[in-house]
């Protein structure tokens, strides 16, 4: 029975829930799981989905417990049979190679550094543990995340709702963009194969922020201002060779951002 049952730390969140539906679908017996909690002694968790975590770095506390103590706490007292981690491509921030097994520096220069040690230390826990283990770096995860602060919703948010959009990065500014849903397949699959190890799921292109903007401006007629910047993230193309291995193909942002402003119109309306 522990086989078909899934607990997910993070479930109230953007991925959390396209993750728990996702394996409801797929006709497994999923519950929330809190990341509060101390003591799982007792607890019968089957396979452990960890996409939790405060990502505002200036609660330090918060960032480090939610990441690395919390994930501890399971590790050291539940009874699971696997742990799904979800980590993210931003540890290769300012790298060159972002390959699974890349050696990774961190850029004591970036705001949010501690947002990428805490990552890759919660992949350390995870590795460290004698149980079959799935770690997943996805890039920047898009969909209907109506409330979400993050770069691309907060675009379509504003145009959709305000008819402009401010922009504190350069044109040229570029990342990786992945479909929640290309997302959720990939874990549910990788449960139901036994699937393991270390995963970049990502498109595999840098899209530019021009070129995003473009989109929204030619959907919605909104306004774009360009604030001047003095610095920003540089990202390599996340390499997705493994991940393609598997016969996986991600989907264009470019392809899906009509629909997602589609949605976010008809959740504005």
């Amino acid at each position: 029975m522990n086989n078909k049952k899934i607990t997910i730390f993070g479930a109230g969140g953007f991925i959390g829930t396209a993750v728990y539906s996702g394996f409801e679908k797929a006709g497994y017996s999923v519950q929330k799981g809190d990341w509060r909690c101390q003591n799982f002694t007792g607890q019968s968790l089957g396979t452990v989905v960890y996409c939790c975590g405060v990502g505002d770095c200036r609660r330090t506390e918060d960032v480090i417990y939610s990441h690395v103590d919390a994930l501890r706490n399971i590790v050291n007292t539940a009874d699971y049979v696997q742990i799904v981690y979800l980590s993210s491509t931003r540890v290769y921030l300012d790298n060159d190679n972002s390959e699974e097994t890349a050696a990774l520096r961190l850029s004591f220069n970036d705001k949010r550094c501690l947002f990428n040690q805490v990552k890759l230390l919660g992949e350390s826990v995870v590795a460290a543990q004698s149980k079959p283990f799935l770690i997943i770096r996805p890039s920047n995860v898009y969909g209907k995340a109506f409330n979400s602060p993050l770069f691309l919703p907060s675009l379509v948010r504003d145009a959709v709702t305000k008819g402009e959009i401010n922009l504190f990065v350069s044109p040229n500014y570029e990342k990786d963009y992945v479909y929640i849903d290309d997302v959720v397949e990939f874990i549910v699959n990788s449960v139901q194969k036994h699937i393991t190890g270390t995963f970049n799921i990502a498109s595999g292109e840098n899209v530019s922020a021009k070129k995003l903007v473009e989109i929204i401006e030619s959907h919605t007629q909104c306004v774009s201002i360009w604030h001047p910047v003095n610095s920003e993230d540089i990202f390599p193309v996340i390499n997705i060779e493994k991940y393609k291995s598997l016969d996986f193909s991600p989907r264009k942002v470019e392809d899906l951002l009509i629909e997602m402003i589609h949605e976010f119109r008809k959740k504005f309306a």
